[in-house]
Formats: structure tokens, sequence, C-alpha cells
């Protein structure tokens, strides 16, 4: 993913980050930064959820060896809620300052995780796309493209387990009929 597309992702995600952050006003007008932070966690959840989804859904077509155009649109997918959980890293990112003090604060701890998994999930997704770009026909290029998706397939299972404990720590950001299950 490229720098400009994780920045214009960012800018759809939270439309004026910076004034956000410095006034401190979070969901809905709230001027408590706990439940800014809050919100831009359960919008993490929701995108990493709707993310391995996706990514899920594009194995199985691959699998099952569908046509090429139903794999290229849900390729396309892939990339676009890629994309968008990029952008909800960085709108996470802007508002990790804040660090709950009181003893309601059971899913910061997983929000964090999910954040680290979700940056590492893009970090690797980035290694694949070059190894590939530069990929040449020899075993050693073949065995460390093999290397890159071993690693970007082990991203994507730190990112599902991430997503289980913010799920267990915070039911409530699930939203009925729109966030996946696993």
């Amino acid at each position: 993913m490229t720098h400009a597309r994780t920045a214009a992702a960012a800018r759809r995600a939270d439309k004026s980050p910076r004034a956000a952050s410095s006034n401190g006003t979070g969901p809905a007008g709230s001027t408590d930064p706990v439940e800014g932070l809050r919100a831009r966690a359960d919008m993490l959840f929701r995108a990493a959820a709707e993310c391995l989804h996706q990514h899920d859904r594009y194995s199985r077509f691959v699998e099952h060896e569908v046509l090429d155009g139903e794999q290229k649109g849900a390729q396309q997918l892939v990339r676009l809620c890629d994309e968008m959980l990029s952008g909800a890293v960085s709108s996470y990112e802007k508002w990790c300052h804040v660090r709950p003090d009181n003893g309601d604060a059971s899913w910061w701890r997983p929000a964090n995780a999910l954040w680290m998994a979700a940056r590492e999930l893009a970090r690797r997704c980035d290694c694949s796309d070059k190894a590939a770009r530069r990929a040449g026909n020899t075993a050693t290029d073949f065995g460390e493209l093999a290397c890159d998706f071993d690693l970007e397939a082990s991203a994507l299972l730190g990112l599902r387990v991430a997503v289980e404990e913010y799920r267990k720590a915070r039911p409530e950001a699930a939203l009925a009929g729109v966030t996946p299950k696993s």
C-alpha cells in the first residue's frame, strides 16, 4: 500500500483528526478523550474484522478456481479493505497518546494489540507486494517469495487473534448485521 493511498484512507476514516485530537472531542461531540480513543479502537476492530472476512473470501475463490473476473473483483475488495484498515490504524495512532486511567479500561490493551497486529499485516502485505514485483525465475526468488507470503499469512493469523481478543473485551463494538463474525 502506498503512502499516498494510506494518507487518503486516513483522511476518509477520520474527517478532521487534527481538530478532533487538539480539542479532545470524541464521538458525538463528547469531550472525553478516552471516548475518542475507544471510538477509534472500535472502528479499527470493525475494519480489521471486515479485512479478515474479505481475505478469507478471496482465498476461497482462489481455492475453488472461480472465473478470473470474479477473483479480480474479490482481490479489489481485499485491497479496498486493506486501505480501510490502514485508515483506521492511522486514525487510532492520532489518539493513542491517550491512556485510560480508570478501572473500566479492559478494552485498552486488546485495542493496542489490535493496532500492532494491523500495522504488522500492512507491513507484511507491502513486503509481499514488493517481493512479487521483483521476483525472478530462480529457485531462490521463489523461496523468498514463499517466505514473504508465509509471513503475511502469519500476520493475518495474528490479526485474527487480536480481533477476537478485542471482541471478547468489548462485544458492543461489533455492530449487528455489519461486523463479520469469525
